[in-house]
Parts: C-alpha cells; sequence; structure tokens
C-alpha cells in the first residue's frame, strides 16, 4: 500500500481512497506536496521523508500556428494553464516529439519537427 499522510491512522481505508490502485486523481491534493510512506503490513510506514507534489492537469487553449512546412523548424507558441518549469516538457506533433520551452504557467514555445521521410507515400 502506499497511502498520503492523513491516510495513516485511518483504520479503515476504502479502495477509492488508496493513492494505489486503481486511482490517480486526489483534487483536494492539487498543487500540495506531500509526503509519501510504504507499508509491508498495513500498520508501520516507512518514514523516508521523499515527497510527491500533486499537480493540476495542463490545459491547452490555443496555438500561434496551426501548420508549418514539413521540414519542421516552425515555433509553435502554445497558451494554456498549468504548465511546469520542467526538462521533461515536450510536445507531441503527430507520432514525433519535440522539447518545450517553458516560458510562463500559461505559455510554452515549441519548434516542428520534420516530418520523417517514411512518412510521405507516392503513387506511381
Amino acid at each position: 500500500w502506499l497511502v498520503l499522510p492523513d491516510q495513516r491512522h485511518n483504520r479503515t481505508i476504502l479502495e477509492d481512497q488508496m493513492l494505489l490502485p486503481m486511482s490517480h486523481h486526489y483534487p483536494n491534493y492539487l498543487g500540495k506536496l506531500v509526503n509519501v510512506e510504504v507499508t509491508n503490513n498495513g500498520q508501520d510506514y516507512t518514514w523516508s521523508g521523499f515527497k510527491f507534489l500533486y499537480q493540476n492537469d495542463i490545459q491547452v487553449m490555443k496555438l500561434s500556428r496551426a501548420s508549418g512546412p514539413s521540414h519542421g523548424g516552425t515555433p509553435v507558441f502554445i497558451s494554456g494553464s498549468s504548465f511546469v518549469n520542467s526538462t521533461e516538457l515536450t510536445c507531441k506533433f503527430g507520432e514525433e516529439t519535440a522539447r518545450a520551452i517553458f516560458l510562463t504557467r500559461e505559455a510554452i514555445l515549441c519548434t516542428s519537427p520534420p516530418i520523417p521521410t517514411h512518412s510521405f507515400h507516392t503513387s506511381q
């Protein structure tokens, strides 16, 4: 079991209140840093000090451009909410990914990748 700190003393933890299994959404914890504790027996928990941050889901509201050349390189500003300054921030164009640059919590910048040549089909 993995539990949140305020669940530790609750003797009857319902499945829909557990972090695992079956659930990943905890609206009461959005934007909150919580301790993560682990037990093998449902009673004795670790006190390791590891933390987990619940973040709001990203929402995309608008793209600055909806098209560009097949060789890529088109800057696309994306506006929305809840963007996080992270080295993992990525945009996906079709099946291709591109690194995103964090500008603000409401804006990121991606550069469109080139379309792979195997994506083009020609008829003769």
